[in-house]
């Protein structure tokens, strides 16, 4: 108990003490004395509200992996979150494609404006109830929660996911990735069928991360990549992508094959430098990757 104590007050005081430098504060000490402060998981009293450095509101609670990042950077994946500000429009309609608790949905809400719309696909139970109660602090009336998973067909199939106790809660796939440890049965339905069936006319941006699940909602989504050529971002996990039957190189040639091309983003959240997938090696692993149409990455803005 002493012990436990310590680390919650080294937790505040590095968390606290990089504040006023944004996201340079000493973050590997905050997870650790996290890790040693916050071990059971939380009920509905220990959430605390929180504003991140967007003026989105949260209830947080360390002991959750990305809450925990939230509470230490201000933020979650720091440059994604520049580049989604950077890229969307006011009026824009965007797909969170693996929503979670919202971290990267309000973002893109206030980004779209009161005239937009935010799709926030997130198919597990538990942690949509803590997405819907973000909704309700943040945009009600501009993020549409989608409680559906997203692949190559229409019908049901099985959620896999991780321990109940665990602390990151965006491990669940339709994949049988390595971190899953049980199953739930859920909803499921292509992008194509999603846009079609919302009456979407137009999407402008698609964030997918889905644990390995990524090439299978883009052999959903034909039809939205060829007629709304939508920016892409998507993670490229090369673990979970080898449990779903991919490489790297194989996704990534499946997105450029849609008439795209690949970016990295800087620290910054602006595109850096174009990369091939016949030179990714199978065990690369990439936080953010950009798919552009050509058409647009002729752009000078894309330069």
């Amino acid at each position: 108990m002493i012990h436990q104590k310590v680390a919650r007050g080294a937790f505040c005081f590095w968390t606290a003490i990089g504040r006023p430098w944004g996201g340079i504060r000493p973050r590997r000490l905050a997870f650790a004395a996290a890790q040693r402060a916050f071990t059971e998981r939380p009920e509905g009293k220990d959430f605390r509200l929180f504003v991140d450095r967007w003026g989105n509101r949260f209830l947080l609670n360390p002991y959750f992996h990305i809450d925990t990042e939230m509470l230490i950077t201000g933020t979650y994946e720091w440059p994604l979150q520049r580049f989604l500000t950077r890229s969307i429009a006011s009026g824009d309609v965007v797909v969170d494609v693996g929503a979670n608790i919202g971290a990267m949905s309000f973002t893109m809400a206030k980004a779209c404006g009161p005239s937009g719309l935010v799709l926030a696909v997130e198919p597990f139970a538990d942690v949509r109830k803590r997405l819907q109660k973000h909704v309700e602090l943040n945009s009600p009336h501009r993020v549409r929660i989608i409680p559906t998973a997203l692949s190559n067909f229409t019908g049901t199939a099985s959620l896999h996911i991780a321990e109940p106790d665990t602390r990151n809660s965006g491990q669940s796939s339709l994949e049988p990735v390595p971190s899953a440890k049980g199953a739930i049965t859920v909803e499921v339905a292509t992008l194509d069928d999603l846009v079609s069936e919302q009456g979407l006319r137009k999407i402008a941006l698609v964030k997918c991360d889905i644990q390995g699940g990524e090439p299978r909602l883009l052999q959903g989504a034909s039809n939205t990549l060829q007629n709304h050529r939508p920016l892409i971002t998507t993670e490229v996990s090369p673990t979970d992508l080898k449990a779903a039957g991919f490489s790297p190189s194989e996704f990534l040639n499946a997105v450029k094959s849609f008439d795209y091309r690949l970016f990295l983003i800087d620290p910054k959240g602006r595109l850096s430098y174009e990369i091939f997938p016949e030179q990714v090696p199978d065990d690369q692993w990439y936080s953010v990757v950009v798919g552009v149409p050509s058409e647009t990455a002729r752009g000078s803005v894309f330069r």
